[in-house]
């Protein structure tokens, strides 16, 4: 499989387990990226572009 992969979960321990399982043995892909992601870290790494004024123009 290739292409961009995203694993999210709300609880943590979750995501470090199934990333610990994910790279057990060894395992290496390099045509994937992927992102193991709590839910609130996925949240914190969305950036809102700051604007100035007139918000309304770009709708």
């Amino acid at each position: 499989m290739k292409g961009n992969v995203a694993y999210f979960s709300l609880f943590s321990y979750l995501v470090e387990n199934t990333q610990r399982i994910y790279y057990a043995q060894g395992y290496d892909n390099s045509n994937q990226s992927i992102d193991f992601l709590s839910f609130k870290d996925y949240i914190e790494r969305i950036q809102v572009p700051k604007r100035k004024g007139n918000y309304f123009l770009y709708f």
